[in-house]
């Protein structure tokens, strides 16, 4: 009953903090696989937190298991808004939570998308709150770099002009 209700959920939180729809559905199998020989004990508690946990752990085991890279088709520049704008838009948000780093991306996606409080999140991941907001606050700065450039220069700039730390306008660093 749980996946039947919850499953697109699921897979929606792990694209999102995947950046693949296949990634996803290979972490929310790992995540159930991993969740099912405690599901007594996890039912009585908070089930929607114990699958995102082991979502989440499945990813950092992902990441940790596979050297980190990212390929980027250069899309043409189009002349101004089309019908692909929101297509871009979101293109480019996705582009944008994948360079952010893994705890940025999970903190934004906990905090944003699934409107879980800061308390929650530090739980979670077992970090102090702290930790969190200043993820969140580097993941949404970022993610706003990103996303200004993408609508300055177009969609292929995302990617093809980011410097994690900064950027530097001609002339000395």
């Amino acid at each position: 009953m749980f996946v039947a209700a919850e499953g697109a959920n699921l897979i929606h939180f792990a694209t999102l903090l995947s950046g693949s729809r296949a990634t996803a559905e290979d972490l929310v199998q790992a995540a159930l696989t991993a969740t099912f020989p405690h599901w007594k004990k996890v039912r009585g508690g908070q089930p929607h937190a114990y699958v995102r946990r082991a979502i989440v752990n499945a990813n950092t085991t992902r990441w940790r298991s596979r050297a980190r890279t990212l390929t980027v088709p250069v899309v043409p520049d189009r002349p101004g808004p089309d019908a692909y704008t929101g297509v871009d838009d979101r293109d480019a948000l996705l582009r944008g939570l994948a360079m952010l780093t893994e705890a940025q991306r999970t903190v934004v996606l906990l905090r944003d998308l699934e409107q879980w409080d800061y308390p929650d999140i530090a739980d979670l991941l077992h970090v102090p709150e702290s930790t969190v907001r200043s993820h969140r606050a580097r993941g949404l700065a970022a993610l706003r770099r990103l996303l200004d450039h993408h609508h300055d220069d177009g969609a292929a700039s995302v990617v093809a002009h980011h410097r994690p730390h900064h950027q530097t306008t001609g002339g000395t660093p």
